[in-house]
């Protein structure tokens, strides 16, 4: 045990979880005041605005980020490495700006529902070039197994977007809150390039690499869009086909608690990710690593499910009220979505991300969500909310049944021996 906490704090494995969990408790607790100080039609319009933004922004830098991570973290010539980077964050940056002029064309010439969002929705217009922006430097990072600096940069924009937000909706109301949003990328983005070291290269990349980058990244941002797009149809298809807004509140009190735990396995990704593709030509490094990793992974999300199957209700109840007693159900049926999820499929699409079969994940994505669709439509009349649960549940569990043996094949039939992108 000693051991493995030696090795788990060498890879910076504490540093991202300790980073991720003040990042969640910050946000809760301005979520918090942010409610307080905004009224009820201004919170809800920043509500429409945020959500209208991250449609838009699903598909981050053509996917440009993932092939910088696995790309730029093999055993390479660090110059053919720069040259990706280099590469990779051009095309990036060119992506997100085209994102943000198809939101603000969006946003001037289509309807969006609520007048009033036009305005604030503007003000983001940038925004998504300082996203891309700060993710690629911690990406880069992250390439350098330098997980601590990883790790400093998220806890620096977790505090600042919490104490900015909440400071710019209490003297500026609505639109501080949304403004100060740039400060809270461009500080951390000055810090996290004084600290990289960039090192500048005009060495040209092959048409055979190129293609493979692009490949690579496009399956890769259509994969996580998709898996994105789920999280947001379930409550869509309530409000569509039941038009209650109780129990519309009540299915996403009930995914609270779920949709908060998935920084855990999250964080096991980021800080291992870099390292299999590091050492992808040592099979046997990956088929011992990867059976201790997602041993301790399965027992650890195992006693987990436990403990939110028998005390999760009790929280609930306490946090948000007797009124939400009824999405208890709908609570347990998602807890057991959480176990597979981390268990089984979160581990599966990075690692095969690790082994280029990023056609397969996308196969996978897509098919998760075409059949929570239908079962979304099969279920939600006939058992409500709980439909809708059983729904992500049955969904979740099919495809982490088709996708972890398929990685299992790979790790110990292939014996970890490097494939081509498919």
């Amino acid at each position: 045990m000693s051991t493995l906490l030696v090795k788990s704090k060498k890879i910076g494995l504490f540093s991202i979880f300790s980073s991720y969990s003040i990042n969640k408790f910050l946000s809760f607790l301005a979520n918090l005041l942010i409610v307080r100080l905004l009224s009820v039609d201004s919170y809800g319009i920043y509500g429409a605005v945020m959500n209208l933004y991250t449609l838009f922004t699903l598909f981050s830098g053509f996917g440009m980020g993932s092939s910088a991570l696995i790309y730029g973290s093999e055993q390479r010539d660090p110059i053919q490495k720069h040259a990706i980077f280099a590469y990779t964050f051009r095309w990036g940056l060119i992506g997100s700006f085209l994102q943000s002029v198809t939101f603000v064309l969006y946003v001037l010439f289509f309807p969006i529902g609520i007048a009033e969002m036009r305005s604030y929705a503007l003000y983001l217009f940038f925004l998504p070039v300082f996203s891309f922006t700060l993710s690629f430097i911690q990406i880069l990072f992250r390439t350098q197994q330098n997980n601590e600096m990883f790790a400093r940069l998220n806890t620096i924009q977790s505090v600042l977007t919490a104490f900015g937000t909440t400071i710019g909706a209490f003297w500026f109301g609505l639109s501080g809150l949304i403004i100060i949003r740039y400060l809270t990328f461009f500080i951390p983005i000055v810090y996290g390039f004084s600290k990289l070291g960039y090192t500048k290269t005009i060495v040209p990349l092959s048409k055979k690499l190129k293609k493979e980058i692009w490949e690579f990244s496009i399956k890769s941002g259509l994969t996580s869009c998709l898996n994105q797009i789920i999280c947001l149809l379930d409550v869509a298809l309530i409000v569509q086909l039941l038009k209650d807004p109780i129990m519309v509140a009540q299915y996403k009190v009930a995914t609270l608690i779920p949709d908060n735990l998935y920084f855990i396995p999250n964080t096991l990704m980021v800080a291992l990710v870099p390292l299999f593709s590091y050492h992808l030509a040592d099979s046997d490094w990956i088929r011992h690593s990867f059976k201790k990793i997602w041993l301790i992974n399965f027992l650890g999300q195992l006693l987990l499910l436990l403990l939110l199957w028998n005390l999760g209700p009790f929280v609930l109840i306490k946090l948000w009220g007797t009124n939400y007693w009824d999405c208890i159900p709908c609570f347990r049926i998602l807890c057991i979505s959480y176990f597979f999820l981390a268990a089984f499929r979160l581990i599966s699409t990075n690692l095969l991300a690790v082994y280029k079969k990023v056609t397969f994940n996308l196969v996978i994505a897509f098919l998760t969500c075409i059949l929570n669709i239908i079962l979304d439509f099969i279920l939600i009349p006939r058992f409500y909310m709980i439909g809708a649960a059983l729904a992500t549940c049955i969904s979740v569990i099919f495809t982490s049944l088709l996708s972890f043996p398929y990685l299992t094949a790979f790790i110990f039939i292939k014996k970890g021996s490097k494939l081509t992108s498919s």
